[in-house]
C-alpha cells in the first residue's frame, strides 16, 4: 500500500512539474511576441525614419543644384546625418529627438523660402512656385505624418508590453522594461 501512494504522489508531482513547464512555455511565448511586436514597430518606425532621410537629401540636393545654398541647408544637412547615426545605434530615444531637430531644421527651411519678405534672394523667391519644390516639400511632409502615426504605434505596443511585465506572473521574469516615446 505505501507504493501506491508514493507512486500516485510521484505521479502527481510529475503533473505539477509538467503543468508548470507548460506554462513557463506559454508565458514565455507571449513575452517573446510581444518583444518580437515592438521589435517590428521599430523596424518600421526606423525604416520611416530613413525614408525622410531619403527625401529630405532630395531637398538638399535640389537646393544646392540651383545654388541655392545657405546655412539653414547646412544645418539641415547636419541634422539629417546625426538622424541616420542615430539610427544606425538603434537608439529609439535619440532617434525621436534627432528627429524633432531635423523637423526644427526643415520648418527654419520653409519658413525661409515661405517668406514673402526676402525680397534680396529671387532665387529663393522662385522656389515658392517650383512644381519640384513643392513635390519634394509634400513628400517630406507626408512622411512626418506617417512618422507621427508610427512613434504612436510603437508607444502603444510598448506601453502594453511594460504593462504586461508588471503583472504577475511576468513579474517573476523580472524583465526589464523598453524605452517610450515622448
Amino acid at each position: 500500500m505505501g507504493d501506491f501512494v508514493k507512486n500516485k504522489i510521484l505521479c502527481v508531482i510529475i503533473f505539477i512539474l509538467i503543468l508548470i513547464a507548460v506554462l513557463i512555455g506559454i508565458f514565455y511565448s507571449d513575452i517573446n511576441n510581444s518583444k518580437n511586436n515592438i521589435s517590428l514597430q521599430l523596424e518600421k518606425l526606423q525604416s520611416t525614419y530613413s525614408s525622410r532621410i531619403y527625401k529630405v537629401s532630395d531637398l538638399i540636393n535640389y537646393i544646392v543644384k540651383n545654388e541655392l545654398d545657405n546655412d539653414i541647408v547646412s544645418n539641415l544637412a547636419k541634422e539629417r546625418d546625426s538622424l541616420s547615426m542615430a539610427i544606425t545605434d538603434d537608439n529609439i530615444k535619440l532617434m525621436h529627438k534627432r528627429n524633432n531637430k531635423l523637423t526644427n531644421e526643415i520648418e527654419e527651411l520653409y519658413k525661409y523660402i515661405d517668406d514673402t519678405d526676402i525680397k534680396d534672394d529671387i532665387n529663393y523667391n522662385s522656389l515658392k512656385d517650383d512644381i519640384n519644390y513643392n513635390s519634394l516639400k509634400d513628400d517630406i511632409n507626408k512622411i512626418t505624418n506617417n512618422i507621427n502615426k508610427e512613434e504612436k504605434k510603437y508607444n502603444k505596443v510598448v506601453n502594453k508590453y511594460n504593462k504586461k511585465i508588471k503583472k504577475f506572473p511576468y513579474v517573476v521574469f523580472k524583465l526589464s522594461r523598453k524605452k517610450i516615446i515622448k
